[in-house]
């Protein structure tokens, strides 16, 4: 069973204001090298960005990649229609970008 926790955050992404940062644990099933420090670093970096998501329902899911400490992270994560918080789904490390 997923335990999702709740961390404080300010941070603008698809030009809305979000407050809150929920993380699924489900990511350490099959990724114990990805920890919630680096999830919560890797989600600043939507700061100030614009993502094209696809969207179901009142939810809009994007898949986002990034390098941090020289390493490649895929980060699953989804907005909310008319909610203030990032929900991370999956993190997980990557051996080279999307094409």
């Amino acid at each position: 069973m997923s335990v999702i926790k709740t961390y404080n955050l300010s941070i603008t992404v698809n030009r809305r204001k979000v407050i809150e940062l929920l993380i699924d644990d489900h990511y350490k099933e099959n990724h114990p090298d990805v920890t919630e420090d680096i999830i919560i670093d890797l989600v600043t970096l939507l700061d100030g960005k614009i993502f094209i998501g696809a969207k179901s329902g009142e939810y809009e899911y994007f898949r986002s990649e990034f390098e941090l400490n020289k390493k490649l992270y895929r980060l699953i994560w989804i907005l909310e229609e008319d909610k203030v918080y990032v929900g991370v789904i999956n993190t997980y490390r990557i051996n080279k970008r999307s094409e």
